[in-house]
C-alpha cells in the first residue's frame, strides 16, 4: 500500500468512526471541517470520502445544506470496516481481534479434527519446514508468510466458510500489525531486534498437537499464536 493510499484508508476509517457516533441521516460536518480534522490533502481526503461512501459509512451531498451525513451500513459492511480499521489500527484492536479468535478456537479445532487426514498432516510438515528454513536464513518476510501459511492451511480444513474466513481475517490483523510496526521502525531509522524462536516453538507445538489429535493442545497453541510476538524477547516456558 502506498503512503497516499494508506493515509486515505486511515482517513476513511476515522470518518467511519465519526459517522458511527451519529444517527443515520444526521449531518457530521462539511467537507472542509472533516478534511481539517483528518489533516490530509484535498486529494487524499477526496479518496477517503470515496472509500467511505463505497463502504456505506456515509453519504455526501453537494450544495447548500449539504455535507457529509451518517448512514446505516449493513452488518456486513460494518464487519468489513472493523477488519480494515483493525488491520491499520493499534495494539488495542489487535488484542480485541485475538480475543475473538481465542473464543472461536475450540469450534474451529473441532471442525478441523473431523476432517484432518494424513495427507493434511504431510502438508503441515512441509509448511513447518518452510518456517524453519526462513528462520535459519533470518528471512523476515519469508518467516512471516511461512507462519501465515500454516494457519491459512489450518483454516481451509474447516467446514464452515464463514468461520474459516473470520479466522483468517483475524490472523491477518496480527500479520498486518506486525508489518506496520516494522515499517514504522524502518521509517524512523530504528533497528528492530526480532525474536524468531518463540513463534517457531508455538507453531511447532501447534503442528505436533494436530499430528497427535490433541484438541486441547491445539487450542492452547493456537491461542498463544500472535505474529507480533517476534518483536518481544522469548518468554520462558512454564
Amino acid at each position: 500500500m502506498s503512503s497516499g493510499e494508506s493515509r486515505a484508508e486511515l482517513a476513511a476509517g476515522r470518518i467511519a468512526r465519526l459517522a458511527a457516533d451519529h444517527r443515520p441521516g444526521e449531518r457530521i460536518g462539511s467537507k472542509d471541517d472533516l478534511r481539517r480534522l483528518c489533516d490530509v490533502s484535498v486529494g487524499t481526503f477526496n479518496e477517503a470520502i470515496k472509500l467511505a461512501v463505497e463502504r456505506g459509512s456515509i453519504s455526501s451531498r453537494p450544495g447548500p445544506g449539504g455535507g457529509i451525513f451518517a448512514t446505516d451500513p449493513s452488518p456486513l459492511s460494518r464487519m468489513n470496516g472493523w477488519f480494515r480499521d483493525a488491520a491499520a489500527g493499534g495494539d488495542d484492536m489487535l488484542r480485541e481481534s485475538l480475543e475473538i479468535r481465542n473464543a472461536l478456537a475450540p469450534l474451529l479445532v473441532s471442525e478441523v479434527f473431523a476432517r484432518l487426514s494424513d495427507d493434511d498432516l504431510a502438508d503441515f510438515d512441509g509448511l513447518l519446514d518452510d518456517l524453519h528454513r526462513s528462520r535459519e536464513a533470518r528471512d523476515v518476510t519469508g518467516f512471516i508468510w511461512a507462519a501465515w501459511n500454516v494457519h491459512e492451511r489450518f483454516a481451509s480444513l474447516g467446514r464452515s466458510q464463514l468461520l474459516d474466513s473470520l479466522y483468517v481475517s483475524i490472523m491477518d490483523v496480527g500479520t498486518s500489525r506486525l508489518r506496520t510496526l516494522l515499517r514504522e521502525a524502518e521509517a524512523h531509522g530504528r533497528h528492530t531486534v526480532l525474536y524468531f524462536d518463540g513463534l517457531t516453538r508455538v507453531i511447532e507445538e501447534f503442528v505436533e498437537a494436530l499430528r497427535t489429535r490433541d484438541a486441547d493442545g491445539t487450542v492452547d497453541a493456537l491461542r498463544r499464536t500472535d505474529p507480533t510476538m517476534v518483536l518481544r524477547p522469548d518468554q520462558p516456558q512454564q
